[in-house]
């Protein structure tokens, strides 16, 4: 039998009402009143519509007000800095483990974000929004907004998803600036000897880890077989001779880099190692190039 409707947008908006997916909070010896919750089968339609369009307003609303700050204090600290690509950096590889880094064991994370202290249980919703929506290329839904009318609910606490979308943002934006800096400072010293950086310190061990990679990306990828030949990429550099990779880096984080940034189109988790005839000879030689220049300890 069918759920008779009975709510409407007004009821939402106008705070008499709310989705069971939103938190409440009620103690009901302090607010009188029981709050009153529902599930979208209670909406028509159209409704249902217009309630969506509106929570995902308030939701960008909330996103554009906090990166917007984020951003401005970043780029004050970074201008004071007298070491910038050091402070750039940290930053990078303190937003990356909270996007992509495990699940830290004890109850509060020691990772602090601009006066945030994440839980462990926040860090897990931050990590299943960017896996649901950014690696997996899901839909966000934001059945958890509520109504800012709506008075049973905690209004100084931000919504765990709301700084997923935040900390997602803030690193591309980082990414970008790290490029664009590496760019102008290339520019700058066309005509100086080449100094190669390292954009990407999550991933790369050092300037010379990425340099390796970009040289073996060259030589060795085809767009016919790429999958086999990142493959062969990711496990020779990640070997125990070199440690070119973090070996806290996944071949599902991996992955996620090569879409991200070398547009690889590669589906799936999986990254065959494959080691032809063809590649051996590139890697020999950039092996014995660049094993002086990578310290043979993985990351100390």
């Amino acid at each position: 039998m069918a759920t008779a409707k009975k709510y409407s947008y007004k009821d939402w908006w106008e705070g008499k009402i709310c989705l069971i997916y939103a938190i409440i909070v009620y103690h009901e010896n302090q607010i009188k009143g029981a709050p009153r919750s529902c599930t979208w089968e209670h909406f028509k339609q159209a409704d249902i519509q217009k309630i969506k369009r509106k929570q995902k307003e308030i939701f960008n609303k909330e996103v554009n007000k906090v990166t917007k700050i984020w951003k401005a204090d970043f780029t004050k600290r970074y201008k004071k800095s007298k070491i910038q690509s050091f402070l750039l950096n940290g930053e990078l590889s303190k937003f990356h483990n909270i996007l992509f880094g495990s699940i830290p064991a004890i109850t509060y994370s020691d990772i602090p974000v601009y006066n945030i202290l994440f839980k462990s249980g926040d860090i897990s919703t931050i990590k299943n929004y960017i896996i649901n929506t950014k690696v997996n290329g899901g839909t966000a839904e934001f059945d958890f907004v509520h109504s800012p009318n709506y008075k049973f609910q905690d209004k100084n606490k931000i919504p765990n998803e709301i700084y997923a979308e935040c900390c997602w943002q803030y690193f591309n934006w980082l990414e970008s600036n790290l490029e664009k800096r590496e760019q102008d400072q290339q520019t700058s010293k066309s005509k100086s000897p080449e100094i190669i950086r390292n954009p990407h310190p999550e991933i790369f061990k050092n300037a010379q880890a990425y340099k390796m990679f970009l040289e073996l990306k060259e030589k060795t990828v085809t767009p016919r077989t790429r999958v086999a030949d990142y493959g062969f990429i990711f496990h020779k550099m990640r070997n125990k001779n070199l440690y070119c990779i973090n070996p806290g880096i996944h071949r599902k984080d991996f992955i996620e880099f090569l879409n991200r940034k070398c547009g690889a189109k590669i589906k799936g988790t999986i990254l065959p190692f494959k080691n032809p005839a063809r590649k051996k000879p590139f890697w020999d030689a950039l092996e014995k190039e660049y094993k002086a220049e990578i310290p043979q300890h993985p990351f100390q």
